[in-house]
């Protein structure tokens, strides 16, 4: 199993999920970090300074401002 804590992640613990089916299982501090990551994603979301990318378009478009309910399709797209 491979055990994700947001330090410890090796290019062959990838390879066996990936190409091996491994298990993989999010240790406390992965989970604690993926939650301070979403806090601070939102937080730019929902601010006006623009993060390239996050909440403006790409390219040429880099200082299109990109609003927070358009902010799902930006990702997918």
């Amino acid at each position: 199993m491979v055990n994700i804590d947001g330090y410890h992640l090796t290019l062959e613990d990838v390879v066996h999920v990936a190409r091996h089916e491994e298990k993989v299982f999010l240790a406390a501090e992965g989970q604690q970090a993926v939650q301070r990551s979403n806090e601070w994603l939102k937080s730019i979301l929902n601010s006006n300074q623009p993060y390239y990318g996050i909440n403006t378009g790409f390219g040429i478009f880099a200082d299109k401002h990109i609003p927070f309910e358009e902010s799902a399709r930006l990702s997918r797209n």
